[in-house]
């Protein structure tokens, strides 16, 4: 399983709607967050290279509390922590897999 994303804030496209959009892996992927009115958050897209824009459908499972606070307090420093980006990042996919599309899991080493 990958161990790091080496990931950073971006922005998107206005039709991207998301809370919080990151890049990895020298932008081959894209994560996109949402934090609910109760500060959780949630994986809501991830679009792979060469595969397509991948969206979790219906209720995401959101990160848990200690979590969700950790990507908080994270997402808001000037510079990432790879190591607990990269942890949070794997958690939310873990957590939504049954969402996510078997080749991409497999061929970006995700699981």
């Amino acid at each position: 399983m990958r161990k790091t994303f080496d990931c950073y804030r971006t922005s998107m496209p206005r039709t991207r709607v998301a809370g919080y959009h990151l890049g990895c892996l020298n932008s081959s992927m894209f994560v996109d967050f949402n934090r609910s009115e109760n500060d959780q958050i949630s994986l809501i897209r991830i679009s792979f290279d060469g595969l397509g824009c991948c969206n979790i459908e219906g209720e995401p499972i959101p990160l848990d509390a200690t979590d969700s606070q950790s990507f908080i307090s994270e997402i808001e420093q000037e510079k990432l922590n790879e190591d607990a980006m990269s942890k949070l990042i794997l958690k939310a996919i873990n957590i939504n897999k049954e969402f996510i599309w078997d080749e991409a899991l497999e061929r970006y080493d995700l699981i």
